[in-house]
């Protein structure tokens, strides 16, 4: 707290807040800078990625191909843990705790752990309803990879999905 008086939080006036020198920012792909693209939620930067192959030439897939389907994968898992509305450019402290934990368990999923005790402290804040089924799911998944999944829960879908209930 003693500390916060002396925090000053401002744009760069060179990069305009972007973290990018000049060269990286007038890049296009796709006639699309990263700036534009990092401003996408990660639903629509994922329908972008879809339409790339039909664009590029097949010397420049030979590069690209593993790196966009890495890119769609990571996208996709964070689209099924309710995150798909978020961008790039959003930065970290702005996330929710239920937003956090979403991108860590999307994280966690790829990992592909095993017998990992997972402790997740209400998930489901900020999260649309018609996404927490999804969510369950998410969660049951690490379960059936032989990991133990406690959740501290206030909502009554997950709860009633619970394995066990203390």
């Amino acid at each position: 707290e003693k500390m916060e008086e002396f925090l000053f939080i401002k744009t760069c006036p060179d990069c305009d807040g972007t973290r990018l020198c000049p060269e990286s920012r007038v890049v296009t792909v796709n006639r699309q800078t990263i700036i534009e693209l990092s401003r996408l939620s990660l639903i629509d930067l994922g329908i972008w990625l879809d339409g790339l192959p039909t664009v590029l030439q097949t010397d420049e897939m030979l590069i690209a191909g593993s790196i966009l389907n890495d890119l769609q994968v990571r996208i996709q898992r964070l689209v099924e843990v309710g995150a798909g509305y978020l961008t790039m450019e959003r930065a970290s402290p702005s996330l929710s705790a239920g937003e956090s934990q979403r991108l860590q368990l999307a994280s966690l999923l790829g990992s592909g752990l095993s017998g990992v005790l997972y402790v997740f402290d209400e998930p489901t804040i900020g999260l649309h309803p018609r996404d927490t089924q999804r969510l369950i799911n998410l969660l049951r998944k690490l379960r059936d990879l032989e990991n133990t999944v406690l959740v501290i829960e206030h909502d009554l879908d997950v709860i009633a999905s619970a394995d066990y209930v203390i």
